[in-house]
């Protein structure tokens, strides 16, 4: 276990270095300076907003978990259907991944999820974290979802601390930038 919690913090941190995802470093950074406030108060919104980003891919993880149970994947890896379209997904995601086109989700869903998170407080945090989550799905999926696959494979408590891992890596350093954001001038 303790070997696989590794690997999935290892794609956590992968996953901030891909080109739809570290770009949103300084957008977070801005959102969180513009909230103003005292500097107690931006540790705790950043704070919340890292245990927001944990909270959405632990149930996303969790989720798949239910659904897929511990015999699902080999169900799935084992019938010619899943396979063909695993096939097509990857050869989609790797030809978007070479610069062919881009794979957005729809604008409608972003732009919702978006507008929630100018309502401020702790809600505009969380759907701020939704919205990081959303706009770096094209990038973080496929790393997250070979890590739920993994996951699933094993124990069915092994997808939910496995989500755990790859959020906490992939959370920390929105974390840490919004509580810090001279962090950021200083790395530029």
């Amino acid at each position: 276990m303790l070997g696989f919690v590794i690997l999935a913090f290892l794609g956590g941190l992968t996953s901030l270095a891909m080109p739809c995802v570290y770009p949103l470093i300084p957008m977070t950074v801005s959102f969180f300076i513009n909230q103003g406030g005292s500097r107690r108060k931006g540790i705790l919104n950043a704070s919340i907003y890292g245990l927001s980003i944990i909270i959405i891919y632990t149930l996303i993880g969790s989720v798949f978990s239910i659904v897929f149970g511990t015999d699902g994947p080999n169900s799935i890896s084992s019938h010619w259907l899943p396979n063909l379209f695993f096939f097509i997904m990857l050869v989609v995601f790797g030809l978007s991944f070479l610069g062919l086109f881009e794979i957005v989700l729809p604008s409608w869903l972003v732009n919702k999820v978006d507008t929630e998170s100018d309502k401020g407080g702790f809600y505009g945090i969380f759907f701020m974290a939704f919205t990081l989550a959303l706009v770096s799905f094209s990038c973080t999926a496929p790393i997250a979802g070979s890590l739920l696959i993994v996951a699933s494979q094993g124990v069915s408590i092994k997808s939910i601390v496995g989500m755990v891992a790859y959020s906490a890596a992939f959370a920390v350093p929105f974390t840490l930038f919004a509580i810090f954001p001279s962090w950021l001038k200083k790395s530029a």
